[in-house]
């Protein structure tokens, strides 16, 4: 028996559990025998369209169905999934598209484009009545490259983060262990799937051990409590905005959350005061850090640390951190650096660009933290996010995270403008920006106070929900 690859992970577990239900949604309910025979109708659609070995294949659209049919058919021959997120504008979409060579683009909704200059379909086209025909064979090794997945292109053009079905075999193990996610457990998907977060914390570990994965028919806060209650889901994966707009929704009080026996937070600020608001409920949530280039995890915060508010715990026992000067000397405890990771989840750099891996095998993330005495990591920001003061370095995240939560404010982004800080807020009509600086200055250092706060309409962000800081930057020069 080759290594299993991901292509082959349905068909697997179908063999074992055919029953079992695998995939949930608000029309249908897909056993994992019915997901496998999909796959497999997939698969051979893919090969008639003449896709073989090491093409890429790109997906375009939200949590459909189809995203998993065609990420396993798609690796299952050898191919390369590309997951586009369904919020990127047209532009992007296109330069991923030529930048990863694409030969098909599949969409969940109908759409033409004849100038991107590939075929498309709807992903309807691909249904489970197609007539399995011979093909070659093809077995995966652990470093064939499965998905291509681009970052959000924050600080320049997207680029495309290598993960091979070893990348994503060995996140899939580590979030199993840490979680201990198994055949029993019911699994919430509300973050996209064609995002590295939405995928390889809960919804490739649940399908790689038989549970359930549970599509909910929108992401506004009541819509998740219902399918949370609906099918016991006993695991969930969500950002911060989605837990406080489950959090605020009308229903929160009376919301059987009783099924849930862990949670995962990651993909942006968590406040203690919102963690500690869902283990009020029993919904113990475990703050994480991950990246796309890392399939994306690297470190979870166990319950038990509840001491260490700030922190994105530990590294998970595969994957090794260093904090590294600029200088790329290693920096002592509680020293700011640069984070670099290593491990078998760990990507082996970018598509079509040069090599970033040092001689080790240690890979530069661009994020800025610190690690403490006893292995613990604190993430502050981006690297490329530094705003200067004179010599003084000062992190956007430092400012948003002092605000974030307080009373009237929606939205909060800090940047600098012709050398000062400014802060950038949606807030309700009431609120004060001038009354905003002493509550930042009350729990941060004097040099990391803004100079000013200002009122906007709103923070530009892009298909990932991270602050298009340059835009903002500029939105602000002209006030």
């Amino acid at each position: 028996m080759g290594f299993a690859g991901l292509g082959t992970w349905i068909e697997r577990r179908a063999a074992r559990s055919p029953a079992s239900a695998a995939l949930v949604t608000e029309d249908a309910t897909r056993s994992y025998a019915d997901l496998a025979r999909e796959i497999a109708a997939a698969t051979t659609m893919l090969r008639q369209r003449g896709i073989g070995i090491g093409d890429r294949v790109a997906f375009h659209g939200g949590n459909h169905p189809f995203a998993l049919v065609s990420l396993f058919a798609t690796t299952a021959i050898g191919a390369v999934w590309v997951p586009i997120h369904p919020a990127r504008p047209e532009d992007e979409v296109r330069l991923v598209l030529e930048d990863s060579g694409a030969r098909l683009l599949i969409r969940a909704s109908p759409a033409t484009h004849p100038e991107a200059g590939i075929s498309e379909y709807e992903a309807a086209a691909f249904d489970a009545g197609v007539t399995s025909a011979a093909f070659p064979t093809w077995e995966a090794a652990s470093d064939d490259l499965a998905i291509l997945a681009y970052t959000s292109g924050t600080t320049g053009p997207p680029k495309g983060v290598i993960l091979s079905h070893g990348n994503v075999l060995w996140d899939v193990i580590q979030m199993v262990s840490e979680c201990g996610i198994g055949p029993a457990d019911v699994t919430l998907a509300a973050a996209p799937f064609t995002r590295m977060g939405g995928l390889g914390v809960t919804v490739l570990p649940t399908l790689f051990t038989g549970g359930s994965v549970v599509v909910p028919p929108s992401t506004d806060g009541p819509a998740v409590l219902d399918t949370i209650a609906r099918n016991h889901v006993t695991v969930l994966f969500a950002n911060p905005d989605l837990l406080q707009a489950m959090l605020h929704a009308p229903g929160w009080r009376g919301a059987d959350l009783s099924s849930v026996r862990t949670g995962v937070v990651g993909g942006g600020l968590a406040p203690e005061a919102l963690i500690r608001a869902y283990l009020d409920r029993g919904v113990p949530l475990l703050h994480g850090y991950g990246l796309t280039e890392a399939a994306p995890i690297v470190s979870l915060l166990d319950q038990d640390d509840a001491a260490r508010a700030g922190s994105v715990g530990r590294p998970v026992p595969f994957v090794e951190v260093r904090s590294v000067r600029s200088d790329g000397s290693i920096c002592a405890p509680g020293e700011v650096g640069e984070w670099w990771i290593r491990g078998p989840n760990v990507s082996a750099g970018y598509w079509r660009r040069p090599p970033v891996r040092d001689a080790d095998g240690w890979f530069p993330t661009g994020d800025v933290g610190v690690i403490d005495a006893d292995g613990y990591l604190t993430f502050i920001d981006r690297a490329s996010s530094v705003m200067r003061v004179g010599d003084v370095a000062v992190y956007p995240a430092t400012i948003e995270r002092a605000l974030y939560g307080s009373p009237g404010l929606s939205d909060v982004a800090a940047v600098d403008v012709d050398g000062r800080i400014v802060v950038g807020i949606v807030a309700d009509p009431e609120v004060d920006p001038d009354a905003l600086l002493p509550v930042v200055g009350a729990s941060i250092a004097p040099h990391d106070v803004p100079h000013e706060v200002r009122r906007v309409t709103e923070i530009p962000r892009n298909a990932a929900g991270k602050v298009r800081r340059d835009a903002l930057r500029e939105l602000l020069k002209d006030r």
